[in-house]
């Protein structure tokens, strides 16, 4: 369309001839000397194509092929950002799976763990991820870097108790530090639920994870470990 439009408008520049009057110049199509009665300069004639001379013709072709060239290096140079920018984002996400630490977390002490507590409340799993998506974990991890940001304990939950129960994870680090989050747990085959502890440098190490009911009661635990 560009194109068809070039040669448009370079065919109307080269098909104008000028003013038949006695004046020497005329502009806007009006003779500026002669007198009040204003005298309009007769319309412009239009040259055929067979009336173009060589010399119109070769500016007219080189003028066509300086724009090819013009919109065929254009293109060239979209389709060449648009790949270099997708090889940039692949060596990017190369890069950030390169730098997800393999560190295990250090052993821990033996948790005792039950299947569930007297008024039917049971853990059906435990898993810790980055990032939770229409209340899913998008992953399960056992190690996390400072650059992740967060961690985030998800737990799903069978409660056969019609009334609203609590849970409590708390997340604590191998130098006693402690982070406690309580939790409301409704009637359901498999509640869902989480809570999120938020990294700093300070906070490399390794973290266990324990779930309690209201009365302190060891619902399930694990543990993780943070690295830079």
């Amino acid at each position: 369309m560009k194109m068809i439009l070039k040669i448009t408008c370079v065919l109307a520049a080269l098909c104008v001839v000028s003013c038949k009057s006695d004046c020497d110049a005329c502009q806007n199509q009006v003779c500026p000397d002669v007198e009040p009665q204003v005298q309009k300069c007769p319309a412009p004639e239009k040259l055929s194509w067979d009336q173009v001379s060589d010399e119109d013709r070769e500016k007219l072709r080189n003028s066509l092929i300086a724009e090819i060239k013009s919109e065929m290096r254009e293109a060239w140079i979209k389709e060449f950002e648009a790949d270099q920018a997708k090889l940039a984002e692949a060596k990017a996400a190369e890069e950030a799976a390169k730098k997800i630490p393999t560190a295990k977390p250090a052993k821990l002490p033996p948790t005792q763990k039950i299947e569930r507590d007297p008024g039917g409340m049971k853990i059906l799993r435990q898993v810790f991820t980055t990032q939770i998506v229409r209340r899913l974990p998008q992953d399960d991890r056992e190690a996390f870097s400072v650059s992740d940001a967060t961690v985030n304990c998800f737990v799903e939950i069978m409660s056969a108790s019609e009334e609203e129960r609590m849970i409590t994870i708390r997340f604590t680090h191998s130098t006693g530090l402690t982070q406690s989050y309580t939790l409301p747990v409704g009637q359901s085959p498999a509640w869902r639920t989480w809570s999120k502890l938020n990294l700093t440098r300070a906070m490399t190490g390794t973290w266990l994870c324990e779930v309690f009911n209201e009365e302190g009661t060891l619902l399930a635990s694990r543990a993780f470990v943070v690295v830079e």
